[in-house]
């Protein structure tokens, strides 16, 4: 089995050799969206990546210190018209530098996200989870569940 990975514009497609890449992974999930900010090499990640019949999720990086609606409405926006084999992801993280994200953000998100888009599976790192759900760290545990692994 070759592993599935995640891409943003921190990878740019100049810099990748598309058939190379895919000849080495299974799937591609891929940030459509930061905050209320679309992700600027999604569309080009997307039709590379399913060009070459590789299966495509994507992820949405939420934030605390913009409105949960208009993140809604890129992350709807972004994937409008797209097959996403790989389903719609949640990113739960600690941003650095800015307002911690809350567990009621998260909830927030989700439920207005998933009435719009449908279900979501939830990326996170099981430290940044737990910190930010507090008690209601159990709430999605019938979702799909993407562990991160921050590496250098």
């Amino acid at each position: 089995m070759k592993p599935i990975i995640d891409i943003s514009y921190w990878q740019q497609p100049g810099e990748i050799n598309y058939d190379l890449l895919a000849g080495a992974i299974d799937g591609v999930i891929l940030r459509a969206a930061y905050g209320t900010r679309p992700d600027t090499a999604f569309e080009r990640h997307y039709a590379e990546f399913t060009k070459r019949n590789i299966p495509v999720g994507a992820y949405h990086y939420i934030c605390e210190y913009v409105t949960v609606p208009d993140q809604v409405r890129v992350m709807k926006q972004a994937v409008s018209g797209k097959t996403l084999n790989l389903g719609l992801w949640c990113d739960v993280e600690i941003e650095q530098g800015a307002d911690v994200l809350t567990g009621k953000t998260v909830i927030d998100y989700m439920t207005q996200a998933e009435a719009a888009l449908g279900e979501f599976g939830v990326y996170a790192a099981n430290w940044c989870w737990k910190q930010i759900m507090g008690g209601e760290y159990a709430r999605y545990s019938s979702r799909k569940l993407w562990c991160a692994a921050y590496t250098e």
